[in-house]
């Protein structure tokens, strides 16, 4: 645009020498002519230099112009500018935020990545939850059977001593009686001559079988 400028600046001062040479010309020329041809020739440089007038008014008119389009493309060029800079310092914070985004996105991958290390110990320490419950719901199963056998058991032991304890009572009550009975005949006077008491057969007592510790 300053270009064009330039060029219709220096065109007007063209024109202007232009019309101070054909003035010039003309009054030579009216020197060597006659006083008709003078007249024609003026009346000629008028009608050019009117031409060259109107065509310089029309270049002021134009350099108006392109002033004022210049005005305002500097104006342009300013609010550009300055839309470039608040552009330039909106990049700058994006790119700080785009920054700080991915340091956030590395930190919450390692946390995701220890928290699926950290799920995957928790499945393997359920599982091996899971078959240590199983082997001990196993064990207890094998013990209440146990259990179940010893009371069993137990309980024919108890039932096999309170046998026992009622024969150890019959034979101590029958031994009781035999020993009373010896000691009546004993006691009796003897009749011709003494006949040796026959010592009674001793009585063996059953064995008493230890009941089983309870």
């Amino acid at each position: 645009m300053s270009e064009k400028t330039t060029e219709k600046k220096g065109f007007s001062f063209s024109a202007l020498l232009s019309i101070l040479l054909v003035l010039a010309l003309v009054l030579a020329v009216a020197g060597f002519m006659g006083k008709n041809n003078a007249v024609t020739a003026l009346n000629e440089t008028t009608a050019t230099v009117e031409t060259l007038t109107a065509e310089k008014d029309t270049l002021a008119a134009d350099l108006a112009t392109a002033i004022t389009e210049k005005d305002e493309v500097a104006a342009t060029v300013e609010a550009l500018t300055a839309e470039k800079d608040t552009l330039a310092a909106d990049l700058a914070t994006a790119i700080a935020d785009k920054d700080a985004l991915a340091a956030t996105v590395e930190t919450l991958t390692a946390e995701k990545d220890t928290l699926a290390a950290d799920l995957a110990t928790a499945v393997a320490d359920k599982d091996a939850l899971a078959a240590t419950v199983e082997t001990l719901t196993a064990e207890k199963d094998t013990l209440a059977a146990e259990k179940d056998t010893l009371a069993a058991d137990l309980a024919t032991a108890i039932a096999d001593k309170d046998a026992l304890a009622a024969t150890v009572e019959t034979l101590t009550a029958e031994k009781d009686s035999l020993q009373l009975q010896l000691d009546e005949i004993a006691a009796a006077p003897a009749v011709v001559e003494e006949v040796p008491a026959e010592e009674p057969a001793p009585v063996e007592e059953a064995p008493v079988e230890e009941a089983p510790a309870v």
